[in-house]
Formats: C-alpha cells, structure tokens, sequence
C-alpha cells in the first residue's frame, strides 16, 4: 500500500497540470523621460483562464492569473477593467496543412469557455508641484535709500 507521501506526490502534479494562465495581450509599462512625467504607457493587457473544470483548481487558475498580472504591472497598483467568460475555439498546430483542416472540418477545433480579465496598470500619483500658495525663495529686498531733507 502506497504511503500518504507517495500518494501526494502522485496528485499534485495532476492538480497543478490545469492551472494554466494565457496571456492574450500586454502591454509593459513605459516611463518618461524625466520623473516628472511619470509614466506614458501605464501598460496592461488581456488574460484568459479555462473556466471549466474541478472548483478548486479554477480557484487556482484565477490566483495565477492575478499573479502574471501583478508580474506585468512590477512595482505599480492594477485595475480590473473587465471581466467576461467565452466560448473560444482553439486549433491544435498542424503545420498548416490545408487537406488535414479539410478532412477534420468543425471537429478540428476544440470549444472549450475561458474566462478573460482585461486589466491595465495604475501608476503611482505623481509628486506635487509647487504652486502659487507656497512661497518660493527669493533673494533679500535691498532697503530704500533714505529721502532727500526738504529745506
């Protein structure tokens, strides 16, 4: 009989081997050319995560998903955009073989429902300028020459 160790070993894997996130789209963050600026491109994309299956592994594919979004998004906040499930076709890769996609006609693809997020990057606010209200340094105001006595 198979220790509880052994047995884990083998369940992992299986549970793991459906946690697959896709990026769809991104978009890295790009900065300005000074600091002031802050960012030009705050960044951000698309991801998808199969929705269907066992309830703790979805749970597992979302907790990733959000983990390479966070990973796009490096030291900045992240902002859900939109989030929306659909039905996507996929194509296993045949080398473009024409007569193969013939053959297999509307059984080539497989329809399975992904759950797509759409997020973009939030920067961090930028410094304050200084305004009017604040008083900027300026240099000692020379005194007045005394006037002239009248006689």
């Amino acid at each position: 009989m198979p220790s509880k160790r052994t047995a884990l070993l083998l369940v992992f894997p299986l549970a793991l081997c459906g946690c697959v996130t896709e990026m769809v789209q991104e978009t890295a963050p790009q900065k300005g050319p000074v600091p002031q600026v802050g960012y030009i491109i705050p960044g951000g994309g698309e991801i998808r995560y199969s929705a269907e299956g066992w309830g703790p592994v979805i749970a597992a594919r979302r907790r990733a998903a959000f983990f390479r979004m966070h990973r796009v998004c490096k030291d900045m906040g992240l902002k859900i955009i939109d989030e929306f499930v659909h039905t996507d076709a996929t194509v296993p890769y045949n080398g473009g073989d024409l007569q193969t996609d013939a053959e297999f006609g509307i059984q080539h693809y497989d329809l399975e429902k992904y759950h797509h997020i759409m997020f973009q990057c939030v920067p961090p606010p930028l410094p304050p300028e200084p305004s009017a209200a604040t008083p900027a340094k300026t240099a000692p105001k020379a005194k007045a020459a005394p006037a002239p006595a009248k006689n």
